[in-house]
């Protein structure tokens, strides 16, 4: 991932990132030696797992982890050490069920923290600290109130912010109550994801200067 930064502006530190899925076709991200969530298929994400020490899964919905392809990551890297909530780690006894108390996991070097935020079902934010370097990781959110609170008593600004920025409010309204089947854009989008307003204002509050910030889970419709 190139960082871009005004000529005599500082720039966040560098770290090897590349988001490789977002969506809800699925969901892939890197960074450094972590891979965030595997719902894709096992063949776009081999090449990069042999640089992964540890995976953190947000969620069970399928667009974040393919049960395939997990599966076939702990048969084929049984080094990679996997961390999610009690609900995905039914899936293996590999997987490590993270108690949440906001107290730190340690993955070498990484100061890991995993955050509850509201979705459909359990799911993990996840903060990532090591040296002077603070990344966020959140997807599938409807808001940022949790994350905002565990920012402020600790005083966290990112370098680096991987932020849900799902759709545009004003174009869900000019929709109303359109049905597609048992889905309703407005009422499922506002419920569920996190808007490119509240992302833009959560980025504008606990960004540091030359902070990397990547919007992710855009809808392609409704943003």
């Amino acid at each position: 991932m190139s960082k871009g930064s005004r000529k005599g502006k500082p720039s966040a530190p560098d770290i090897a990132c590349n988001v490789i899925a977002s969506g809800s076709s699925g969901n892939a991200v890197v960074i450094g030696n972590i891979l965030i969530d595997c719902g894709i298929p096992y063949h776009m994400l081999k090449d990069s797992l042999y640089d992964i020490d540890f995976l953190l899964i947000t969620h069970e919905h399928s667009d974040h982890v393919n049960k395939m392809t997990l599966n076939t990551i702990i048969r084929k890297f049984p080094n990679i050490k996997i961390y999610s909530n009690y609900r995905v780690a039914r899936l293996d006894d590999s997987i490590v069920a993270i108690n949440v108390d906001y107290l730190p996991i340690y993955l070498d070097d990484w100061e890991m923290y995993a955050i509850p935020v509201p979705h459909n079902v359990l799911t993990y934010a996840y903060v990532l600290l090591r040296d002077h370097l603070a990344i966020l990781y959140a997807t599938d959110l409807s808001d940022t109130e949790s994350l905002e609170k565990f920012c402020l008593a600790r005083k966290l600004k990112f370098d680096y912010l991987f932020l849900e920025a799902n759709y545009d409010p004003d174009k869900l309204k000019a929709i109303g109550n359109e049905w597609h089947g048992q889905y309703n854009p407005y009422v499922d989008s506002t419920a569920r994801h996190l808007s490119t307003e509240q992302s833009l204002l959560f980025y504008a509050r606990f960004k540091k200067e030359g902070c990397v910030y990547v919007q992710l889970h855009k809808s392609r419709r409704f943003y």
